[in-house]
């Protein structure tokens, strides 16, 4: 019987780190080895011909050192039912989470089932992470070319269209979307099942009126926007971070409520092609959650970019005047 074999070290401090670890472990006997220098941990199978002392020498003279090591079994784990359920693993959602738990499940043979009532691919592929940067650099770069950083040298940005920028990103995103989802679907033999789930039982879902058993079920149902309780906000036909990346016409003005992560970078994105971008958040400084280091650096660069911004403001109300929104 194998045993698993767990490592605490210390010493690793980036990527390349966990490969020379791992290349040391392997040499000593360690199988299907996972390394993680942020958490200074090593995990591996001992098929019975790990030599610890071949591991401490294979790490002399480095900075890494083996600090502590703990055994346990590694029988497999048989997740399949013998009862007469329709899938020994049911998820719902199909994003990236979904799916790898379908393929690790499927490679431990069990039968799988995946429920999506909308777009397979969840929030990175279709709203969230391609689409944004698929727009963020060719907007960084429309800027940059009509933002010449030397005397007498004159740049000029050109014609935008950004309609047809946002059909390019459209493009990508489906053939991602295809590429590394819909295709897994057959080649890991998972079964895709259109509809919305509702619990029925302990064990029973119900999906567009068709009943269904699993003995596991894995919810990864993801997130969706946000929209904070502002007084009069319905009525100014707001933009979310999934619909300001479908539209197709500049605005002049954007009012972003918000300045993390995602309100910093869409905001951006309108700035460098031309709107004129004002954020508000709520807490004392933009990007809140990172060193006030960071936020002094990004709210120079952003500013400096022709955007504003106001922190520690609560937007209250907001309402339309005319063509005019006003928050």
């Amino acid at each position: 019987m194998s045993t698993k074999i767990t490592l605490d070290l210390k010493g690793m401090t980036c990527d390349s780190c966990e490969h020379h670890v791992g290349d040391a472990l392997a040499s000593a006997g360690l199988t299907d080895l996972e390394v993680d220098w942020h958490r200074g941990l090593a995990t591996g199978i001992d098929p019975g011909s790990f030599d610890l002392t071949k591991a401490t020498d294979a790490l002399e003279g480095t900075n890494y050192e083996i600090v502590s090591v703990s055994t346990s079994d590694d029988e497999p784990t048989d997740i399949t039912t013998s009862g007469d359920d329709d899938y020994d693993l049911l998820i719902i959602g199909s994003g990236s989470a979904a799916f790898a738990a379908a393929i690790k499940a499927r490679d431990l043979g069990a039968s799988v089932g995946i429920v999506e009532k909308g777009t397979i691919g969840g929030t990175c592929v279709n709203i969230g992470c391609v689409p944004s940067k698929a727009l963020l650099r060719p907007a960084e770069l429309y800027h940059q070319a009509g933002h010449s950083p030397f005397a007498g040298v004159d740049t000029s940005a050109g014609d935008l269209d950004l309609g047809v920028l946002v059909a390019s990103k459209d493009e990508l995103v489906g053939a991602l979307r295809q590429e590394k989802y819909v295709n897994l679907l057959d080649v890991y033999g998972i079964e895709l099942i259109r509809g919305t789930a509702r619990f029925t039982g302990p064990n029973a879902v119900e999906i567009g009126g068709r009943s269904i058993t699993a003995s596991r079920y894995l919810i990864a149902t993801g997130a969706s926007p946000w929209v904070p309780p502002i007084e009069g906000l319905d009525d100014t036909d707001y933009l979310t971070s999934t619909t300001a990346l479908e539209l197709t016409e500049l605005p002049e003005e954007l009012i972003v409520v918000g300045a993390n992560a995602i309100g910093l970078e869409l905001g951006q994105f309108f700035a460098h092609l031309g709107s004129k971008v004002t954020w508000v958040e709520a807490l004392d400084r933009i990007a809140p959650f990172e060193e006030p280091e960071i936020s002094d650096q990004l709210r120079e660069h952003l500013f400096s970019d022709g955007g504003q911004g106001y922190e520690k403001a609560m937007a209250r109300r907001a309402g339309r005047d005319g063509e005019r929104v006003w928050l």
